[in-house]
């Protein structure tokens, strides 16, 4: 009896314990950490921005340049033009030293007027019947090789002399006044100046038709040249078709006919495309 009043009695205080217990463990237990807040960017979404016009850097090169070479060997004794000049077609520009052609020439021409001569004769023997015509027929072989000769010497003659191949502006003179020239080395540089050309590369960003020269066979563009404010219409030329591998852009020519004073090759020029009137506009979102 005494132990069963015993374990009634001390049943409760264990029980307290155990809680007790167990509460302070739960105490122990770390707190979980709150979860942040997630945090979003919002975007107004406007109207698209439409790329009317693009400028473009751009520089005066000459129109057909031409490197003006002589023919034949020889020492320069006459420079007649310099740089910046101006010349038409047929100006003589330089020549070389020309004894020894003119020796030849005159000579050919003496060969030629005799060769002449004794062919009439022949012909006047030949119907008189006192030449036969084999003899003739050898005269006549010696007088077309006179010919053929005197047109060499007189085309060898012609060779000490280089002219203006059109109308236009001497860019530069590479050779000095007697100074030894071989045949086919630039004595003079020559360039159309009856129209302006310009250089442009434009960049590989812009629509790709626009390196297509079927699309741009008839695009216009706004010049504005270095130290004038007047815009200028210029129409393309031509283009290349594949990118500069250094640049990696493509480049274009645009040309317009001179118009008062010509600009020299090497001036600044800005050419502005519009895109939207010739069908290459693009459009970028915001």
């Amino acid at each position: 009896m005494r132990i069963e009043s015993r374990l009634r009695t001390g049943l409760p205080g264990l029980m307290l314990a155990a809680l007790c217990g167990l509460l302070l463990a739960a105490c122990e237990q770390p707190v979980p950490a709150p979860e942040p807040r997630l945090t979003v960017e919002i975007f107004e979404v406007g109207q698209p921005v439409v790329e009317r016009e693009r400028t473009f850097h751009g520089v005066v090169v000459p129109a057909d340049l031409t490197r003006v070479a002589f023919r034949s060997a020889g020492k320069i004794v006459r420079l007649a033009v310099e740089g910046g000049q101006r010349v038409t077609a047929g100006q003589p520009l330089a020549q070389i030293e020309d004894a020894i052609q003119r020796q030849v020439l005159a000579d050919s021409r003496a060969q030629y007027r005799l060769s002449r001569r004794q062919l009439e004769r022949a012909e006047s023997l030949h119907k008189r019947g006192a030449l036969t015509a084999a003899q003739r027929d050898e005269l006549q072989a010696s007088f077309r090789l006179a010919r053929a000769r005197l047109k060499l010497a007189e085309a060898a003659l012609s060779y000490t002399v280089v002219k203006a191949p059109f109308d236009g502006t001497v860019a530069d003179v590479e050779k000095e006044l007697y100074e030894a020239v071989a045949p086919g080395e630039t004595v003079v540089t020559v360039y159309r100046d009856d129209r302006t050309d310009v250089l442009v590369s434009i960049p590989d960003n812009l629509p790709s038709r626009i390196h297509q020269a079927r699309d741009i066979a008839s695009l216009q563009v706004r010049a504005t040249f270095s130290d004038d404010p007047r815009a200028y219409t210029m129409n393309f030329l031509e283009g290349s078709t594949a990118r500069n591998p250094k640049t990696q852009s493509f480049q274009f020519w645009v040309t317009m006919p001179t118009q008062g004073a010509p600009f020299p090759p090497g001036l600044p020029v800005t050419i502005t495309l519009d895109l939207a009137a010739e069908g290459f506009s693009t459009e970028t979102g915001l």
